[in-house]
């Protein structure tokens, strides 16, 4: 930040290499936890990821099941032409719960939120880091508040940026299914399971990649209402 507000360059870069950092991170953090993707071309997961993926007009390259791994996580992952669920979900969901799970992942895929996850982060970062650059040298007090500003701020347009896209994720896996029920109790059901609140304070969600449950709820519910 120093460097920014001397008009260096290099201020700008370290701005953008801090954003994708913290976008890799998250990959990293799933290595950490153990999170291994094993292909598999047989079992109810992969039967029923084909048989959506076609009705959602997603190609598939590969579908994975994912051992449990040290962090003892229940997750599911999509993107780029792949979607991926730990293996303990066919233990405790079912059918049309399994089926929102699956279709969430899908639209993951379909609407390339991946790639649009890292054109965000660097285009935020990246007009962040302008915006400062060209702001005129200004004292100790105000240099501290911009340099809190340029992290923190383009920290939160990121996760409201994944927040949209997980209300999008279940908005098209609604769309799928046409169940509303199931995909409320199949994300009631995850909740419960992992024991993540349903609630949080606002600042929290804020800094939070998902949305709390009632959140979650409450669009899937209103998506209904409007069909």
């Amino acid at each position: 930040m120093e460097d920014i507000n001397r008009h260096r360059l290099l201020g700008l870069l370290w701005l953008l290499v801090g954003g994708l950092t913290a976008f890799q991170g998250t990959l990293r953090l799933r290595s950490a936890e153990g999170v291994k993707l094993r292909p598999v071309k047989s079992g109810e997961q992969y039967k029923r990821a084909s048989v959506l993926s076609k009705r959602a007009g997603v190609h598939l390259r590969q579908v994975c099941v994912v051992p449990f791994g040290r962090g003892r996580l229940s997750n599911a992952y999509g993107g780029g032409q792949r979607i991926a669920v730990t293996d303990d979900y066919g233990h405790w969901l079912h059918g049309r719960q399994l089926d929102f799970v699956i279709g969430h992942e899908l639209a993951h895929v379909k609407h390339q939120h991946g790639l649009k996850k890292l054109g965000a982060i660097l285009g935020i970062f990246g007009v962040t880091g302008i915006l400062t650059f060209w702001l005129p040298h200004i004292g100790l007090v105000g240099s501290v508040v911009v340099s809190f500003g340029a992290v923190f701020l383009p920290l939160v347009c990121v996760y409201f940026v994944s927040r949209r896209f997980e209300y999008a994720a279940d908005r098209g896996a609604f769309e799928l299914t046409g169940d509303a029920e199931a995909g409320i109790r199949s994300l009631t059901d995850l909740y419960a399971h992992t024991r993540v609140p349903v609630t949080c304070t606002w600042i929290e969600e804020v800094f939070s990649t998902h949305p709390t449950l009632l959140h979650r709820v409450d669009a899937i519910t209103r998506a209904a209402a409007l069909r």
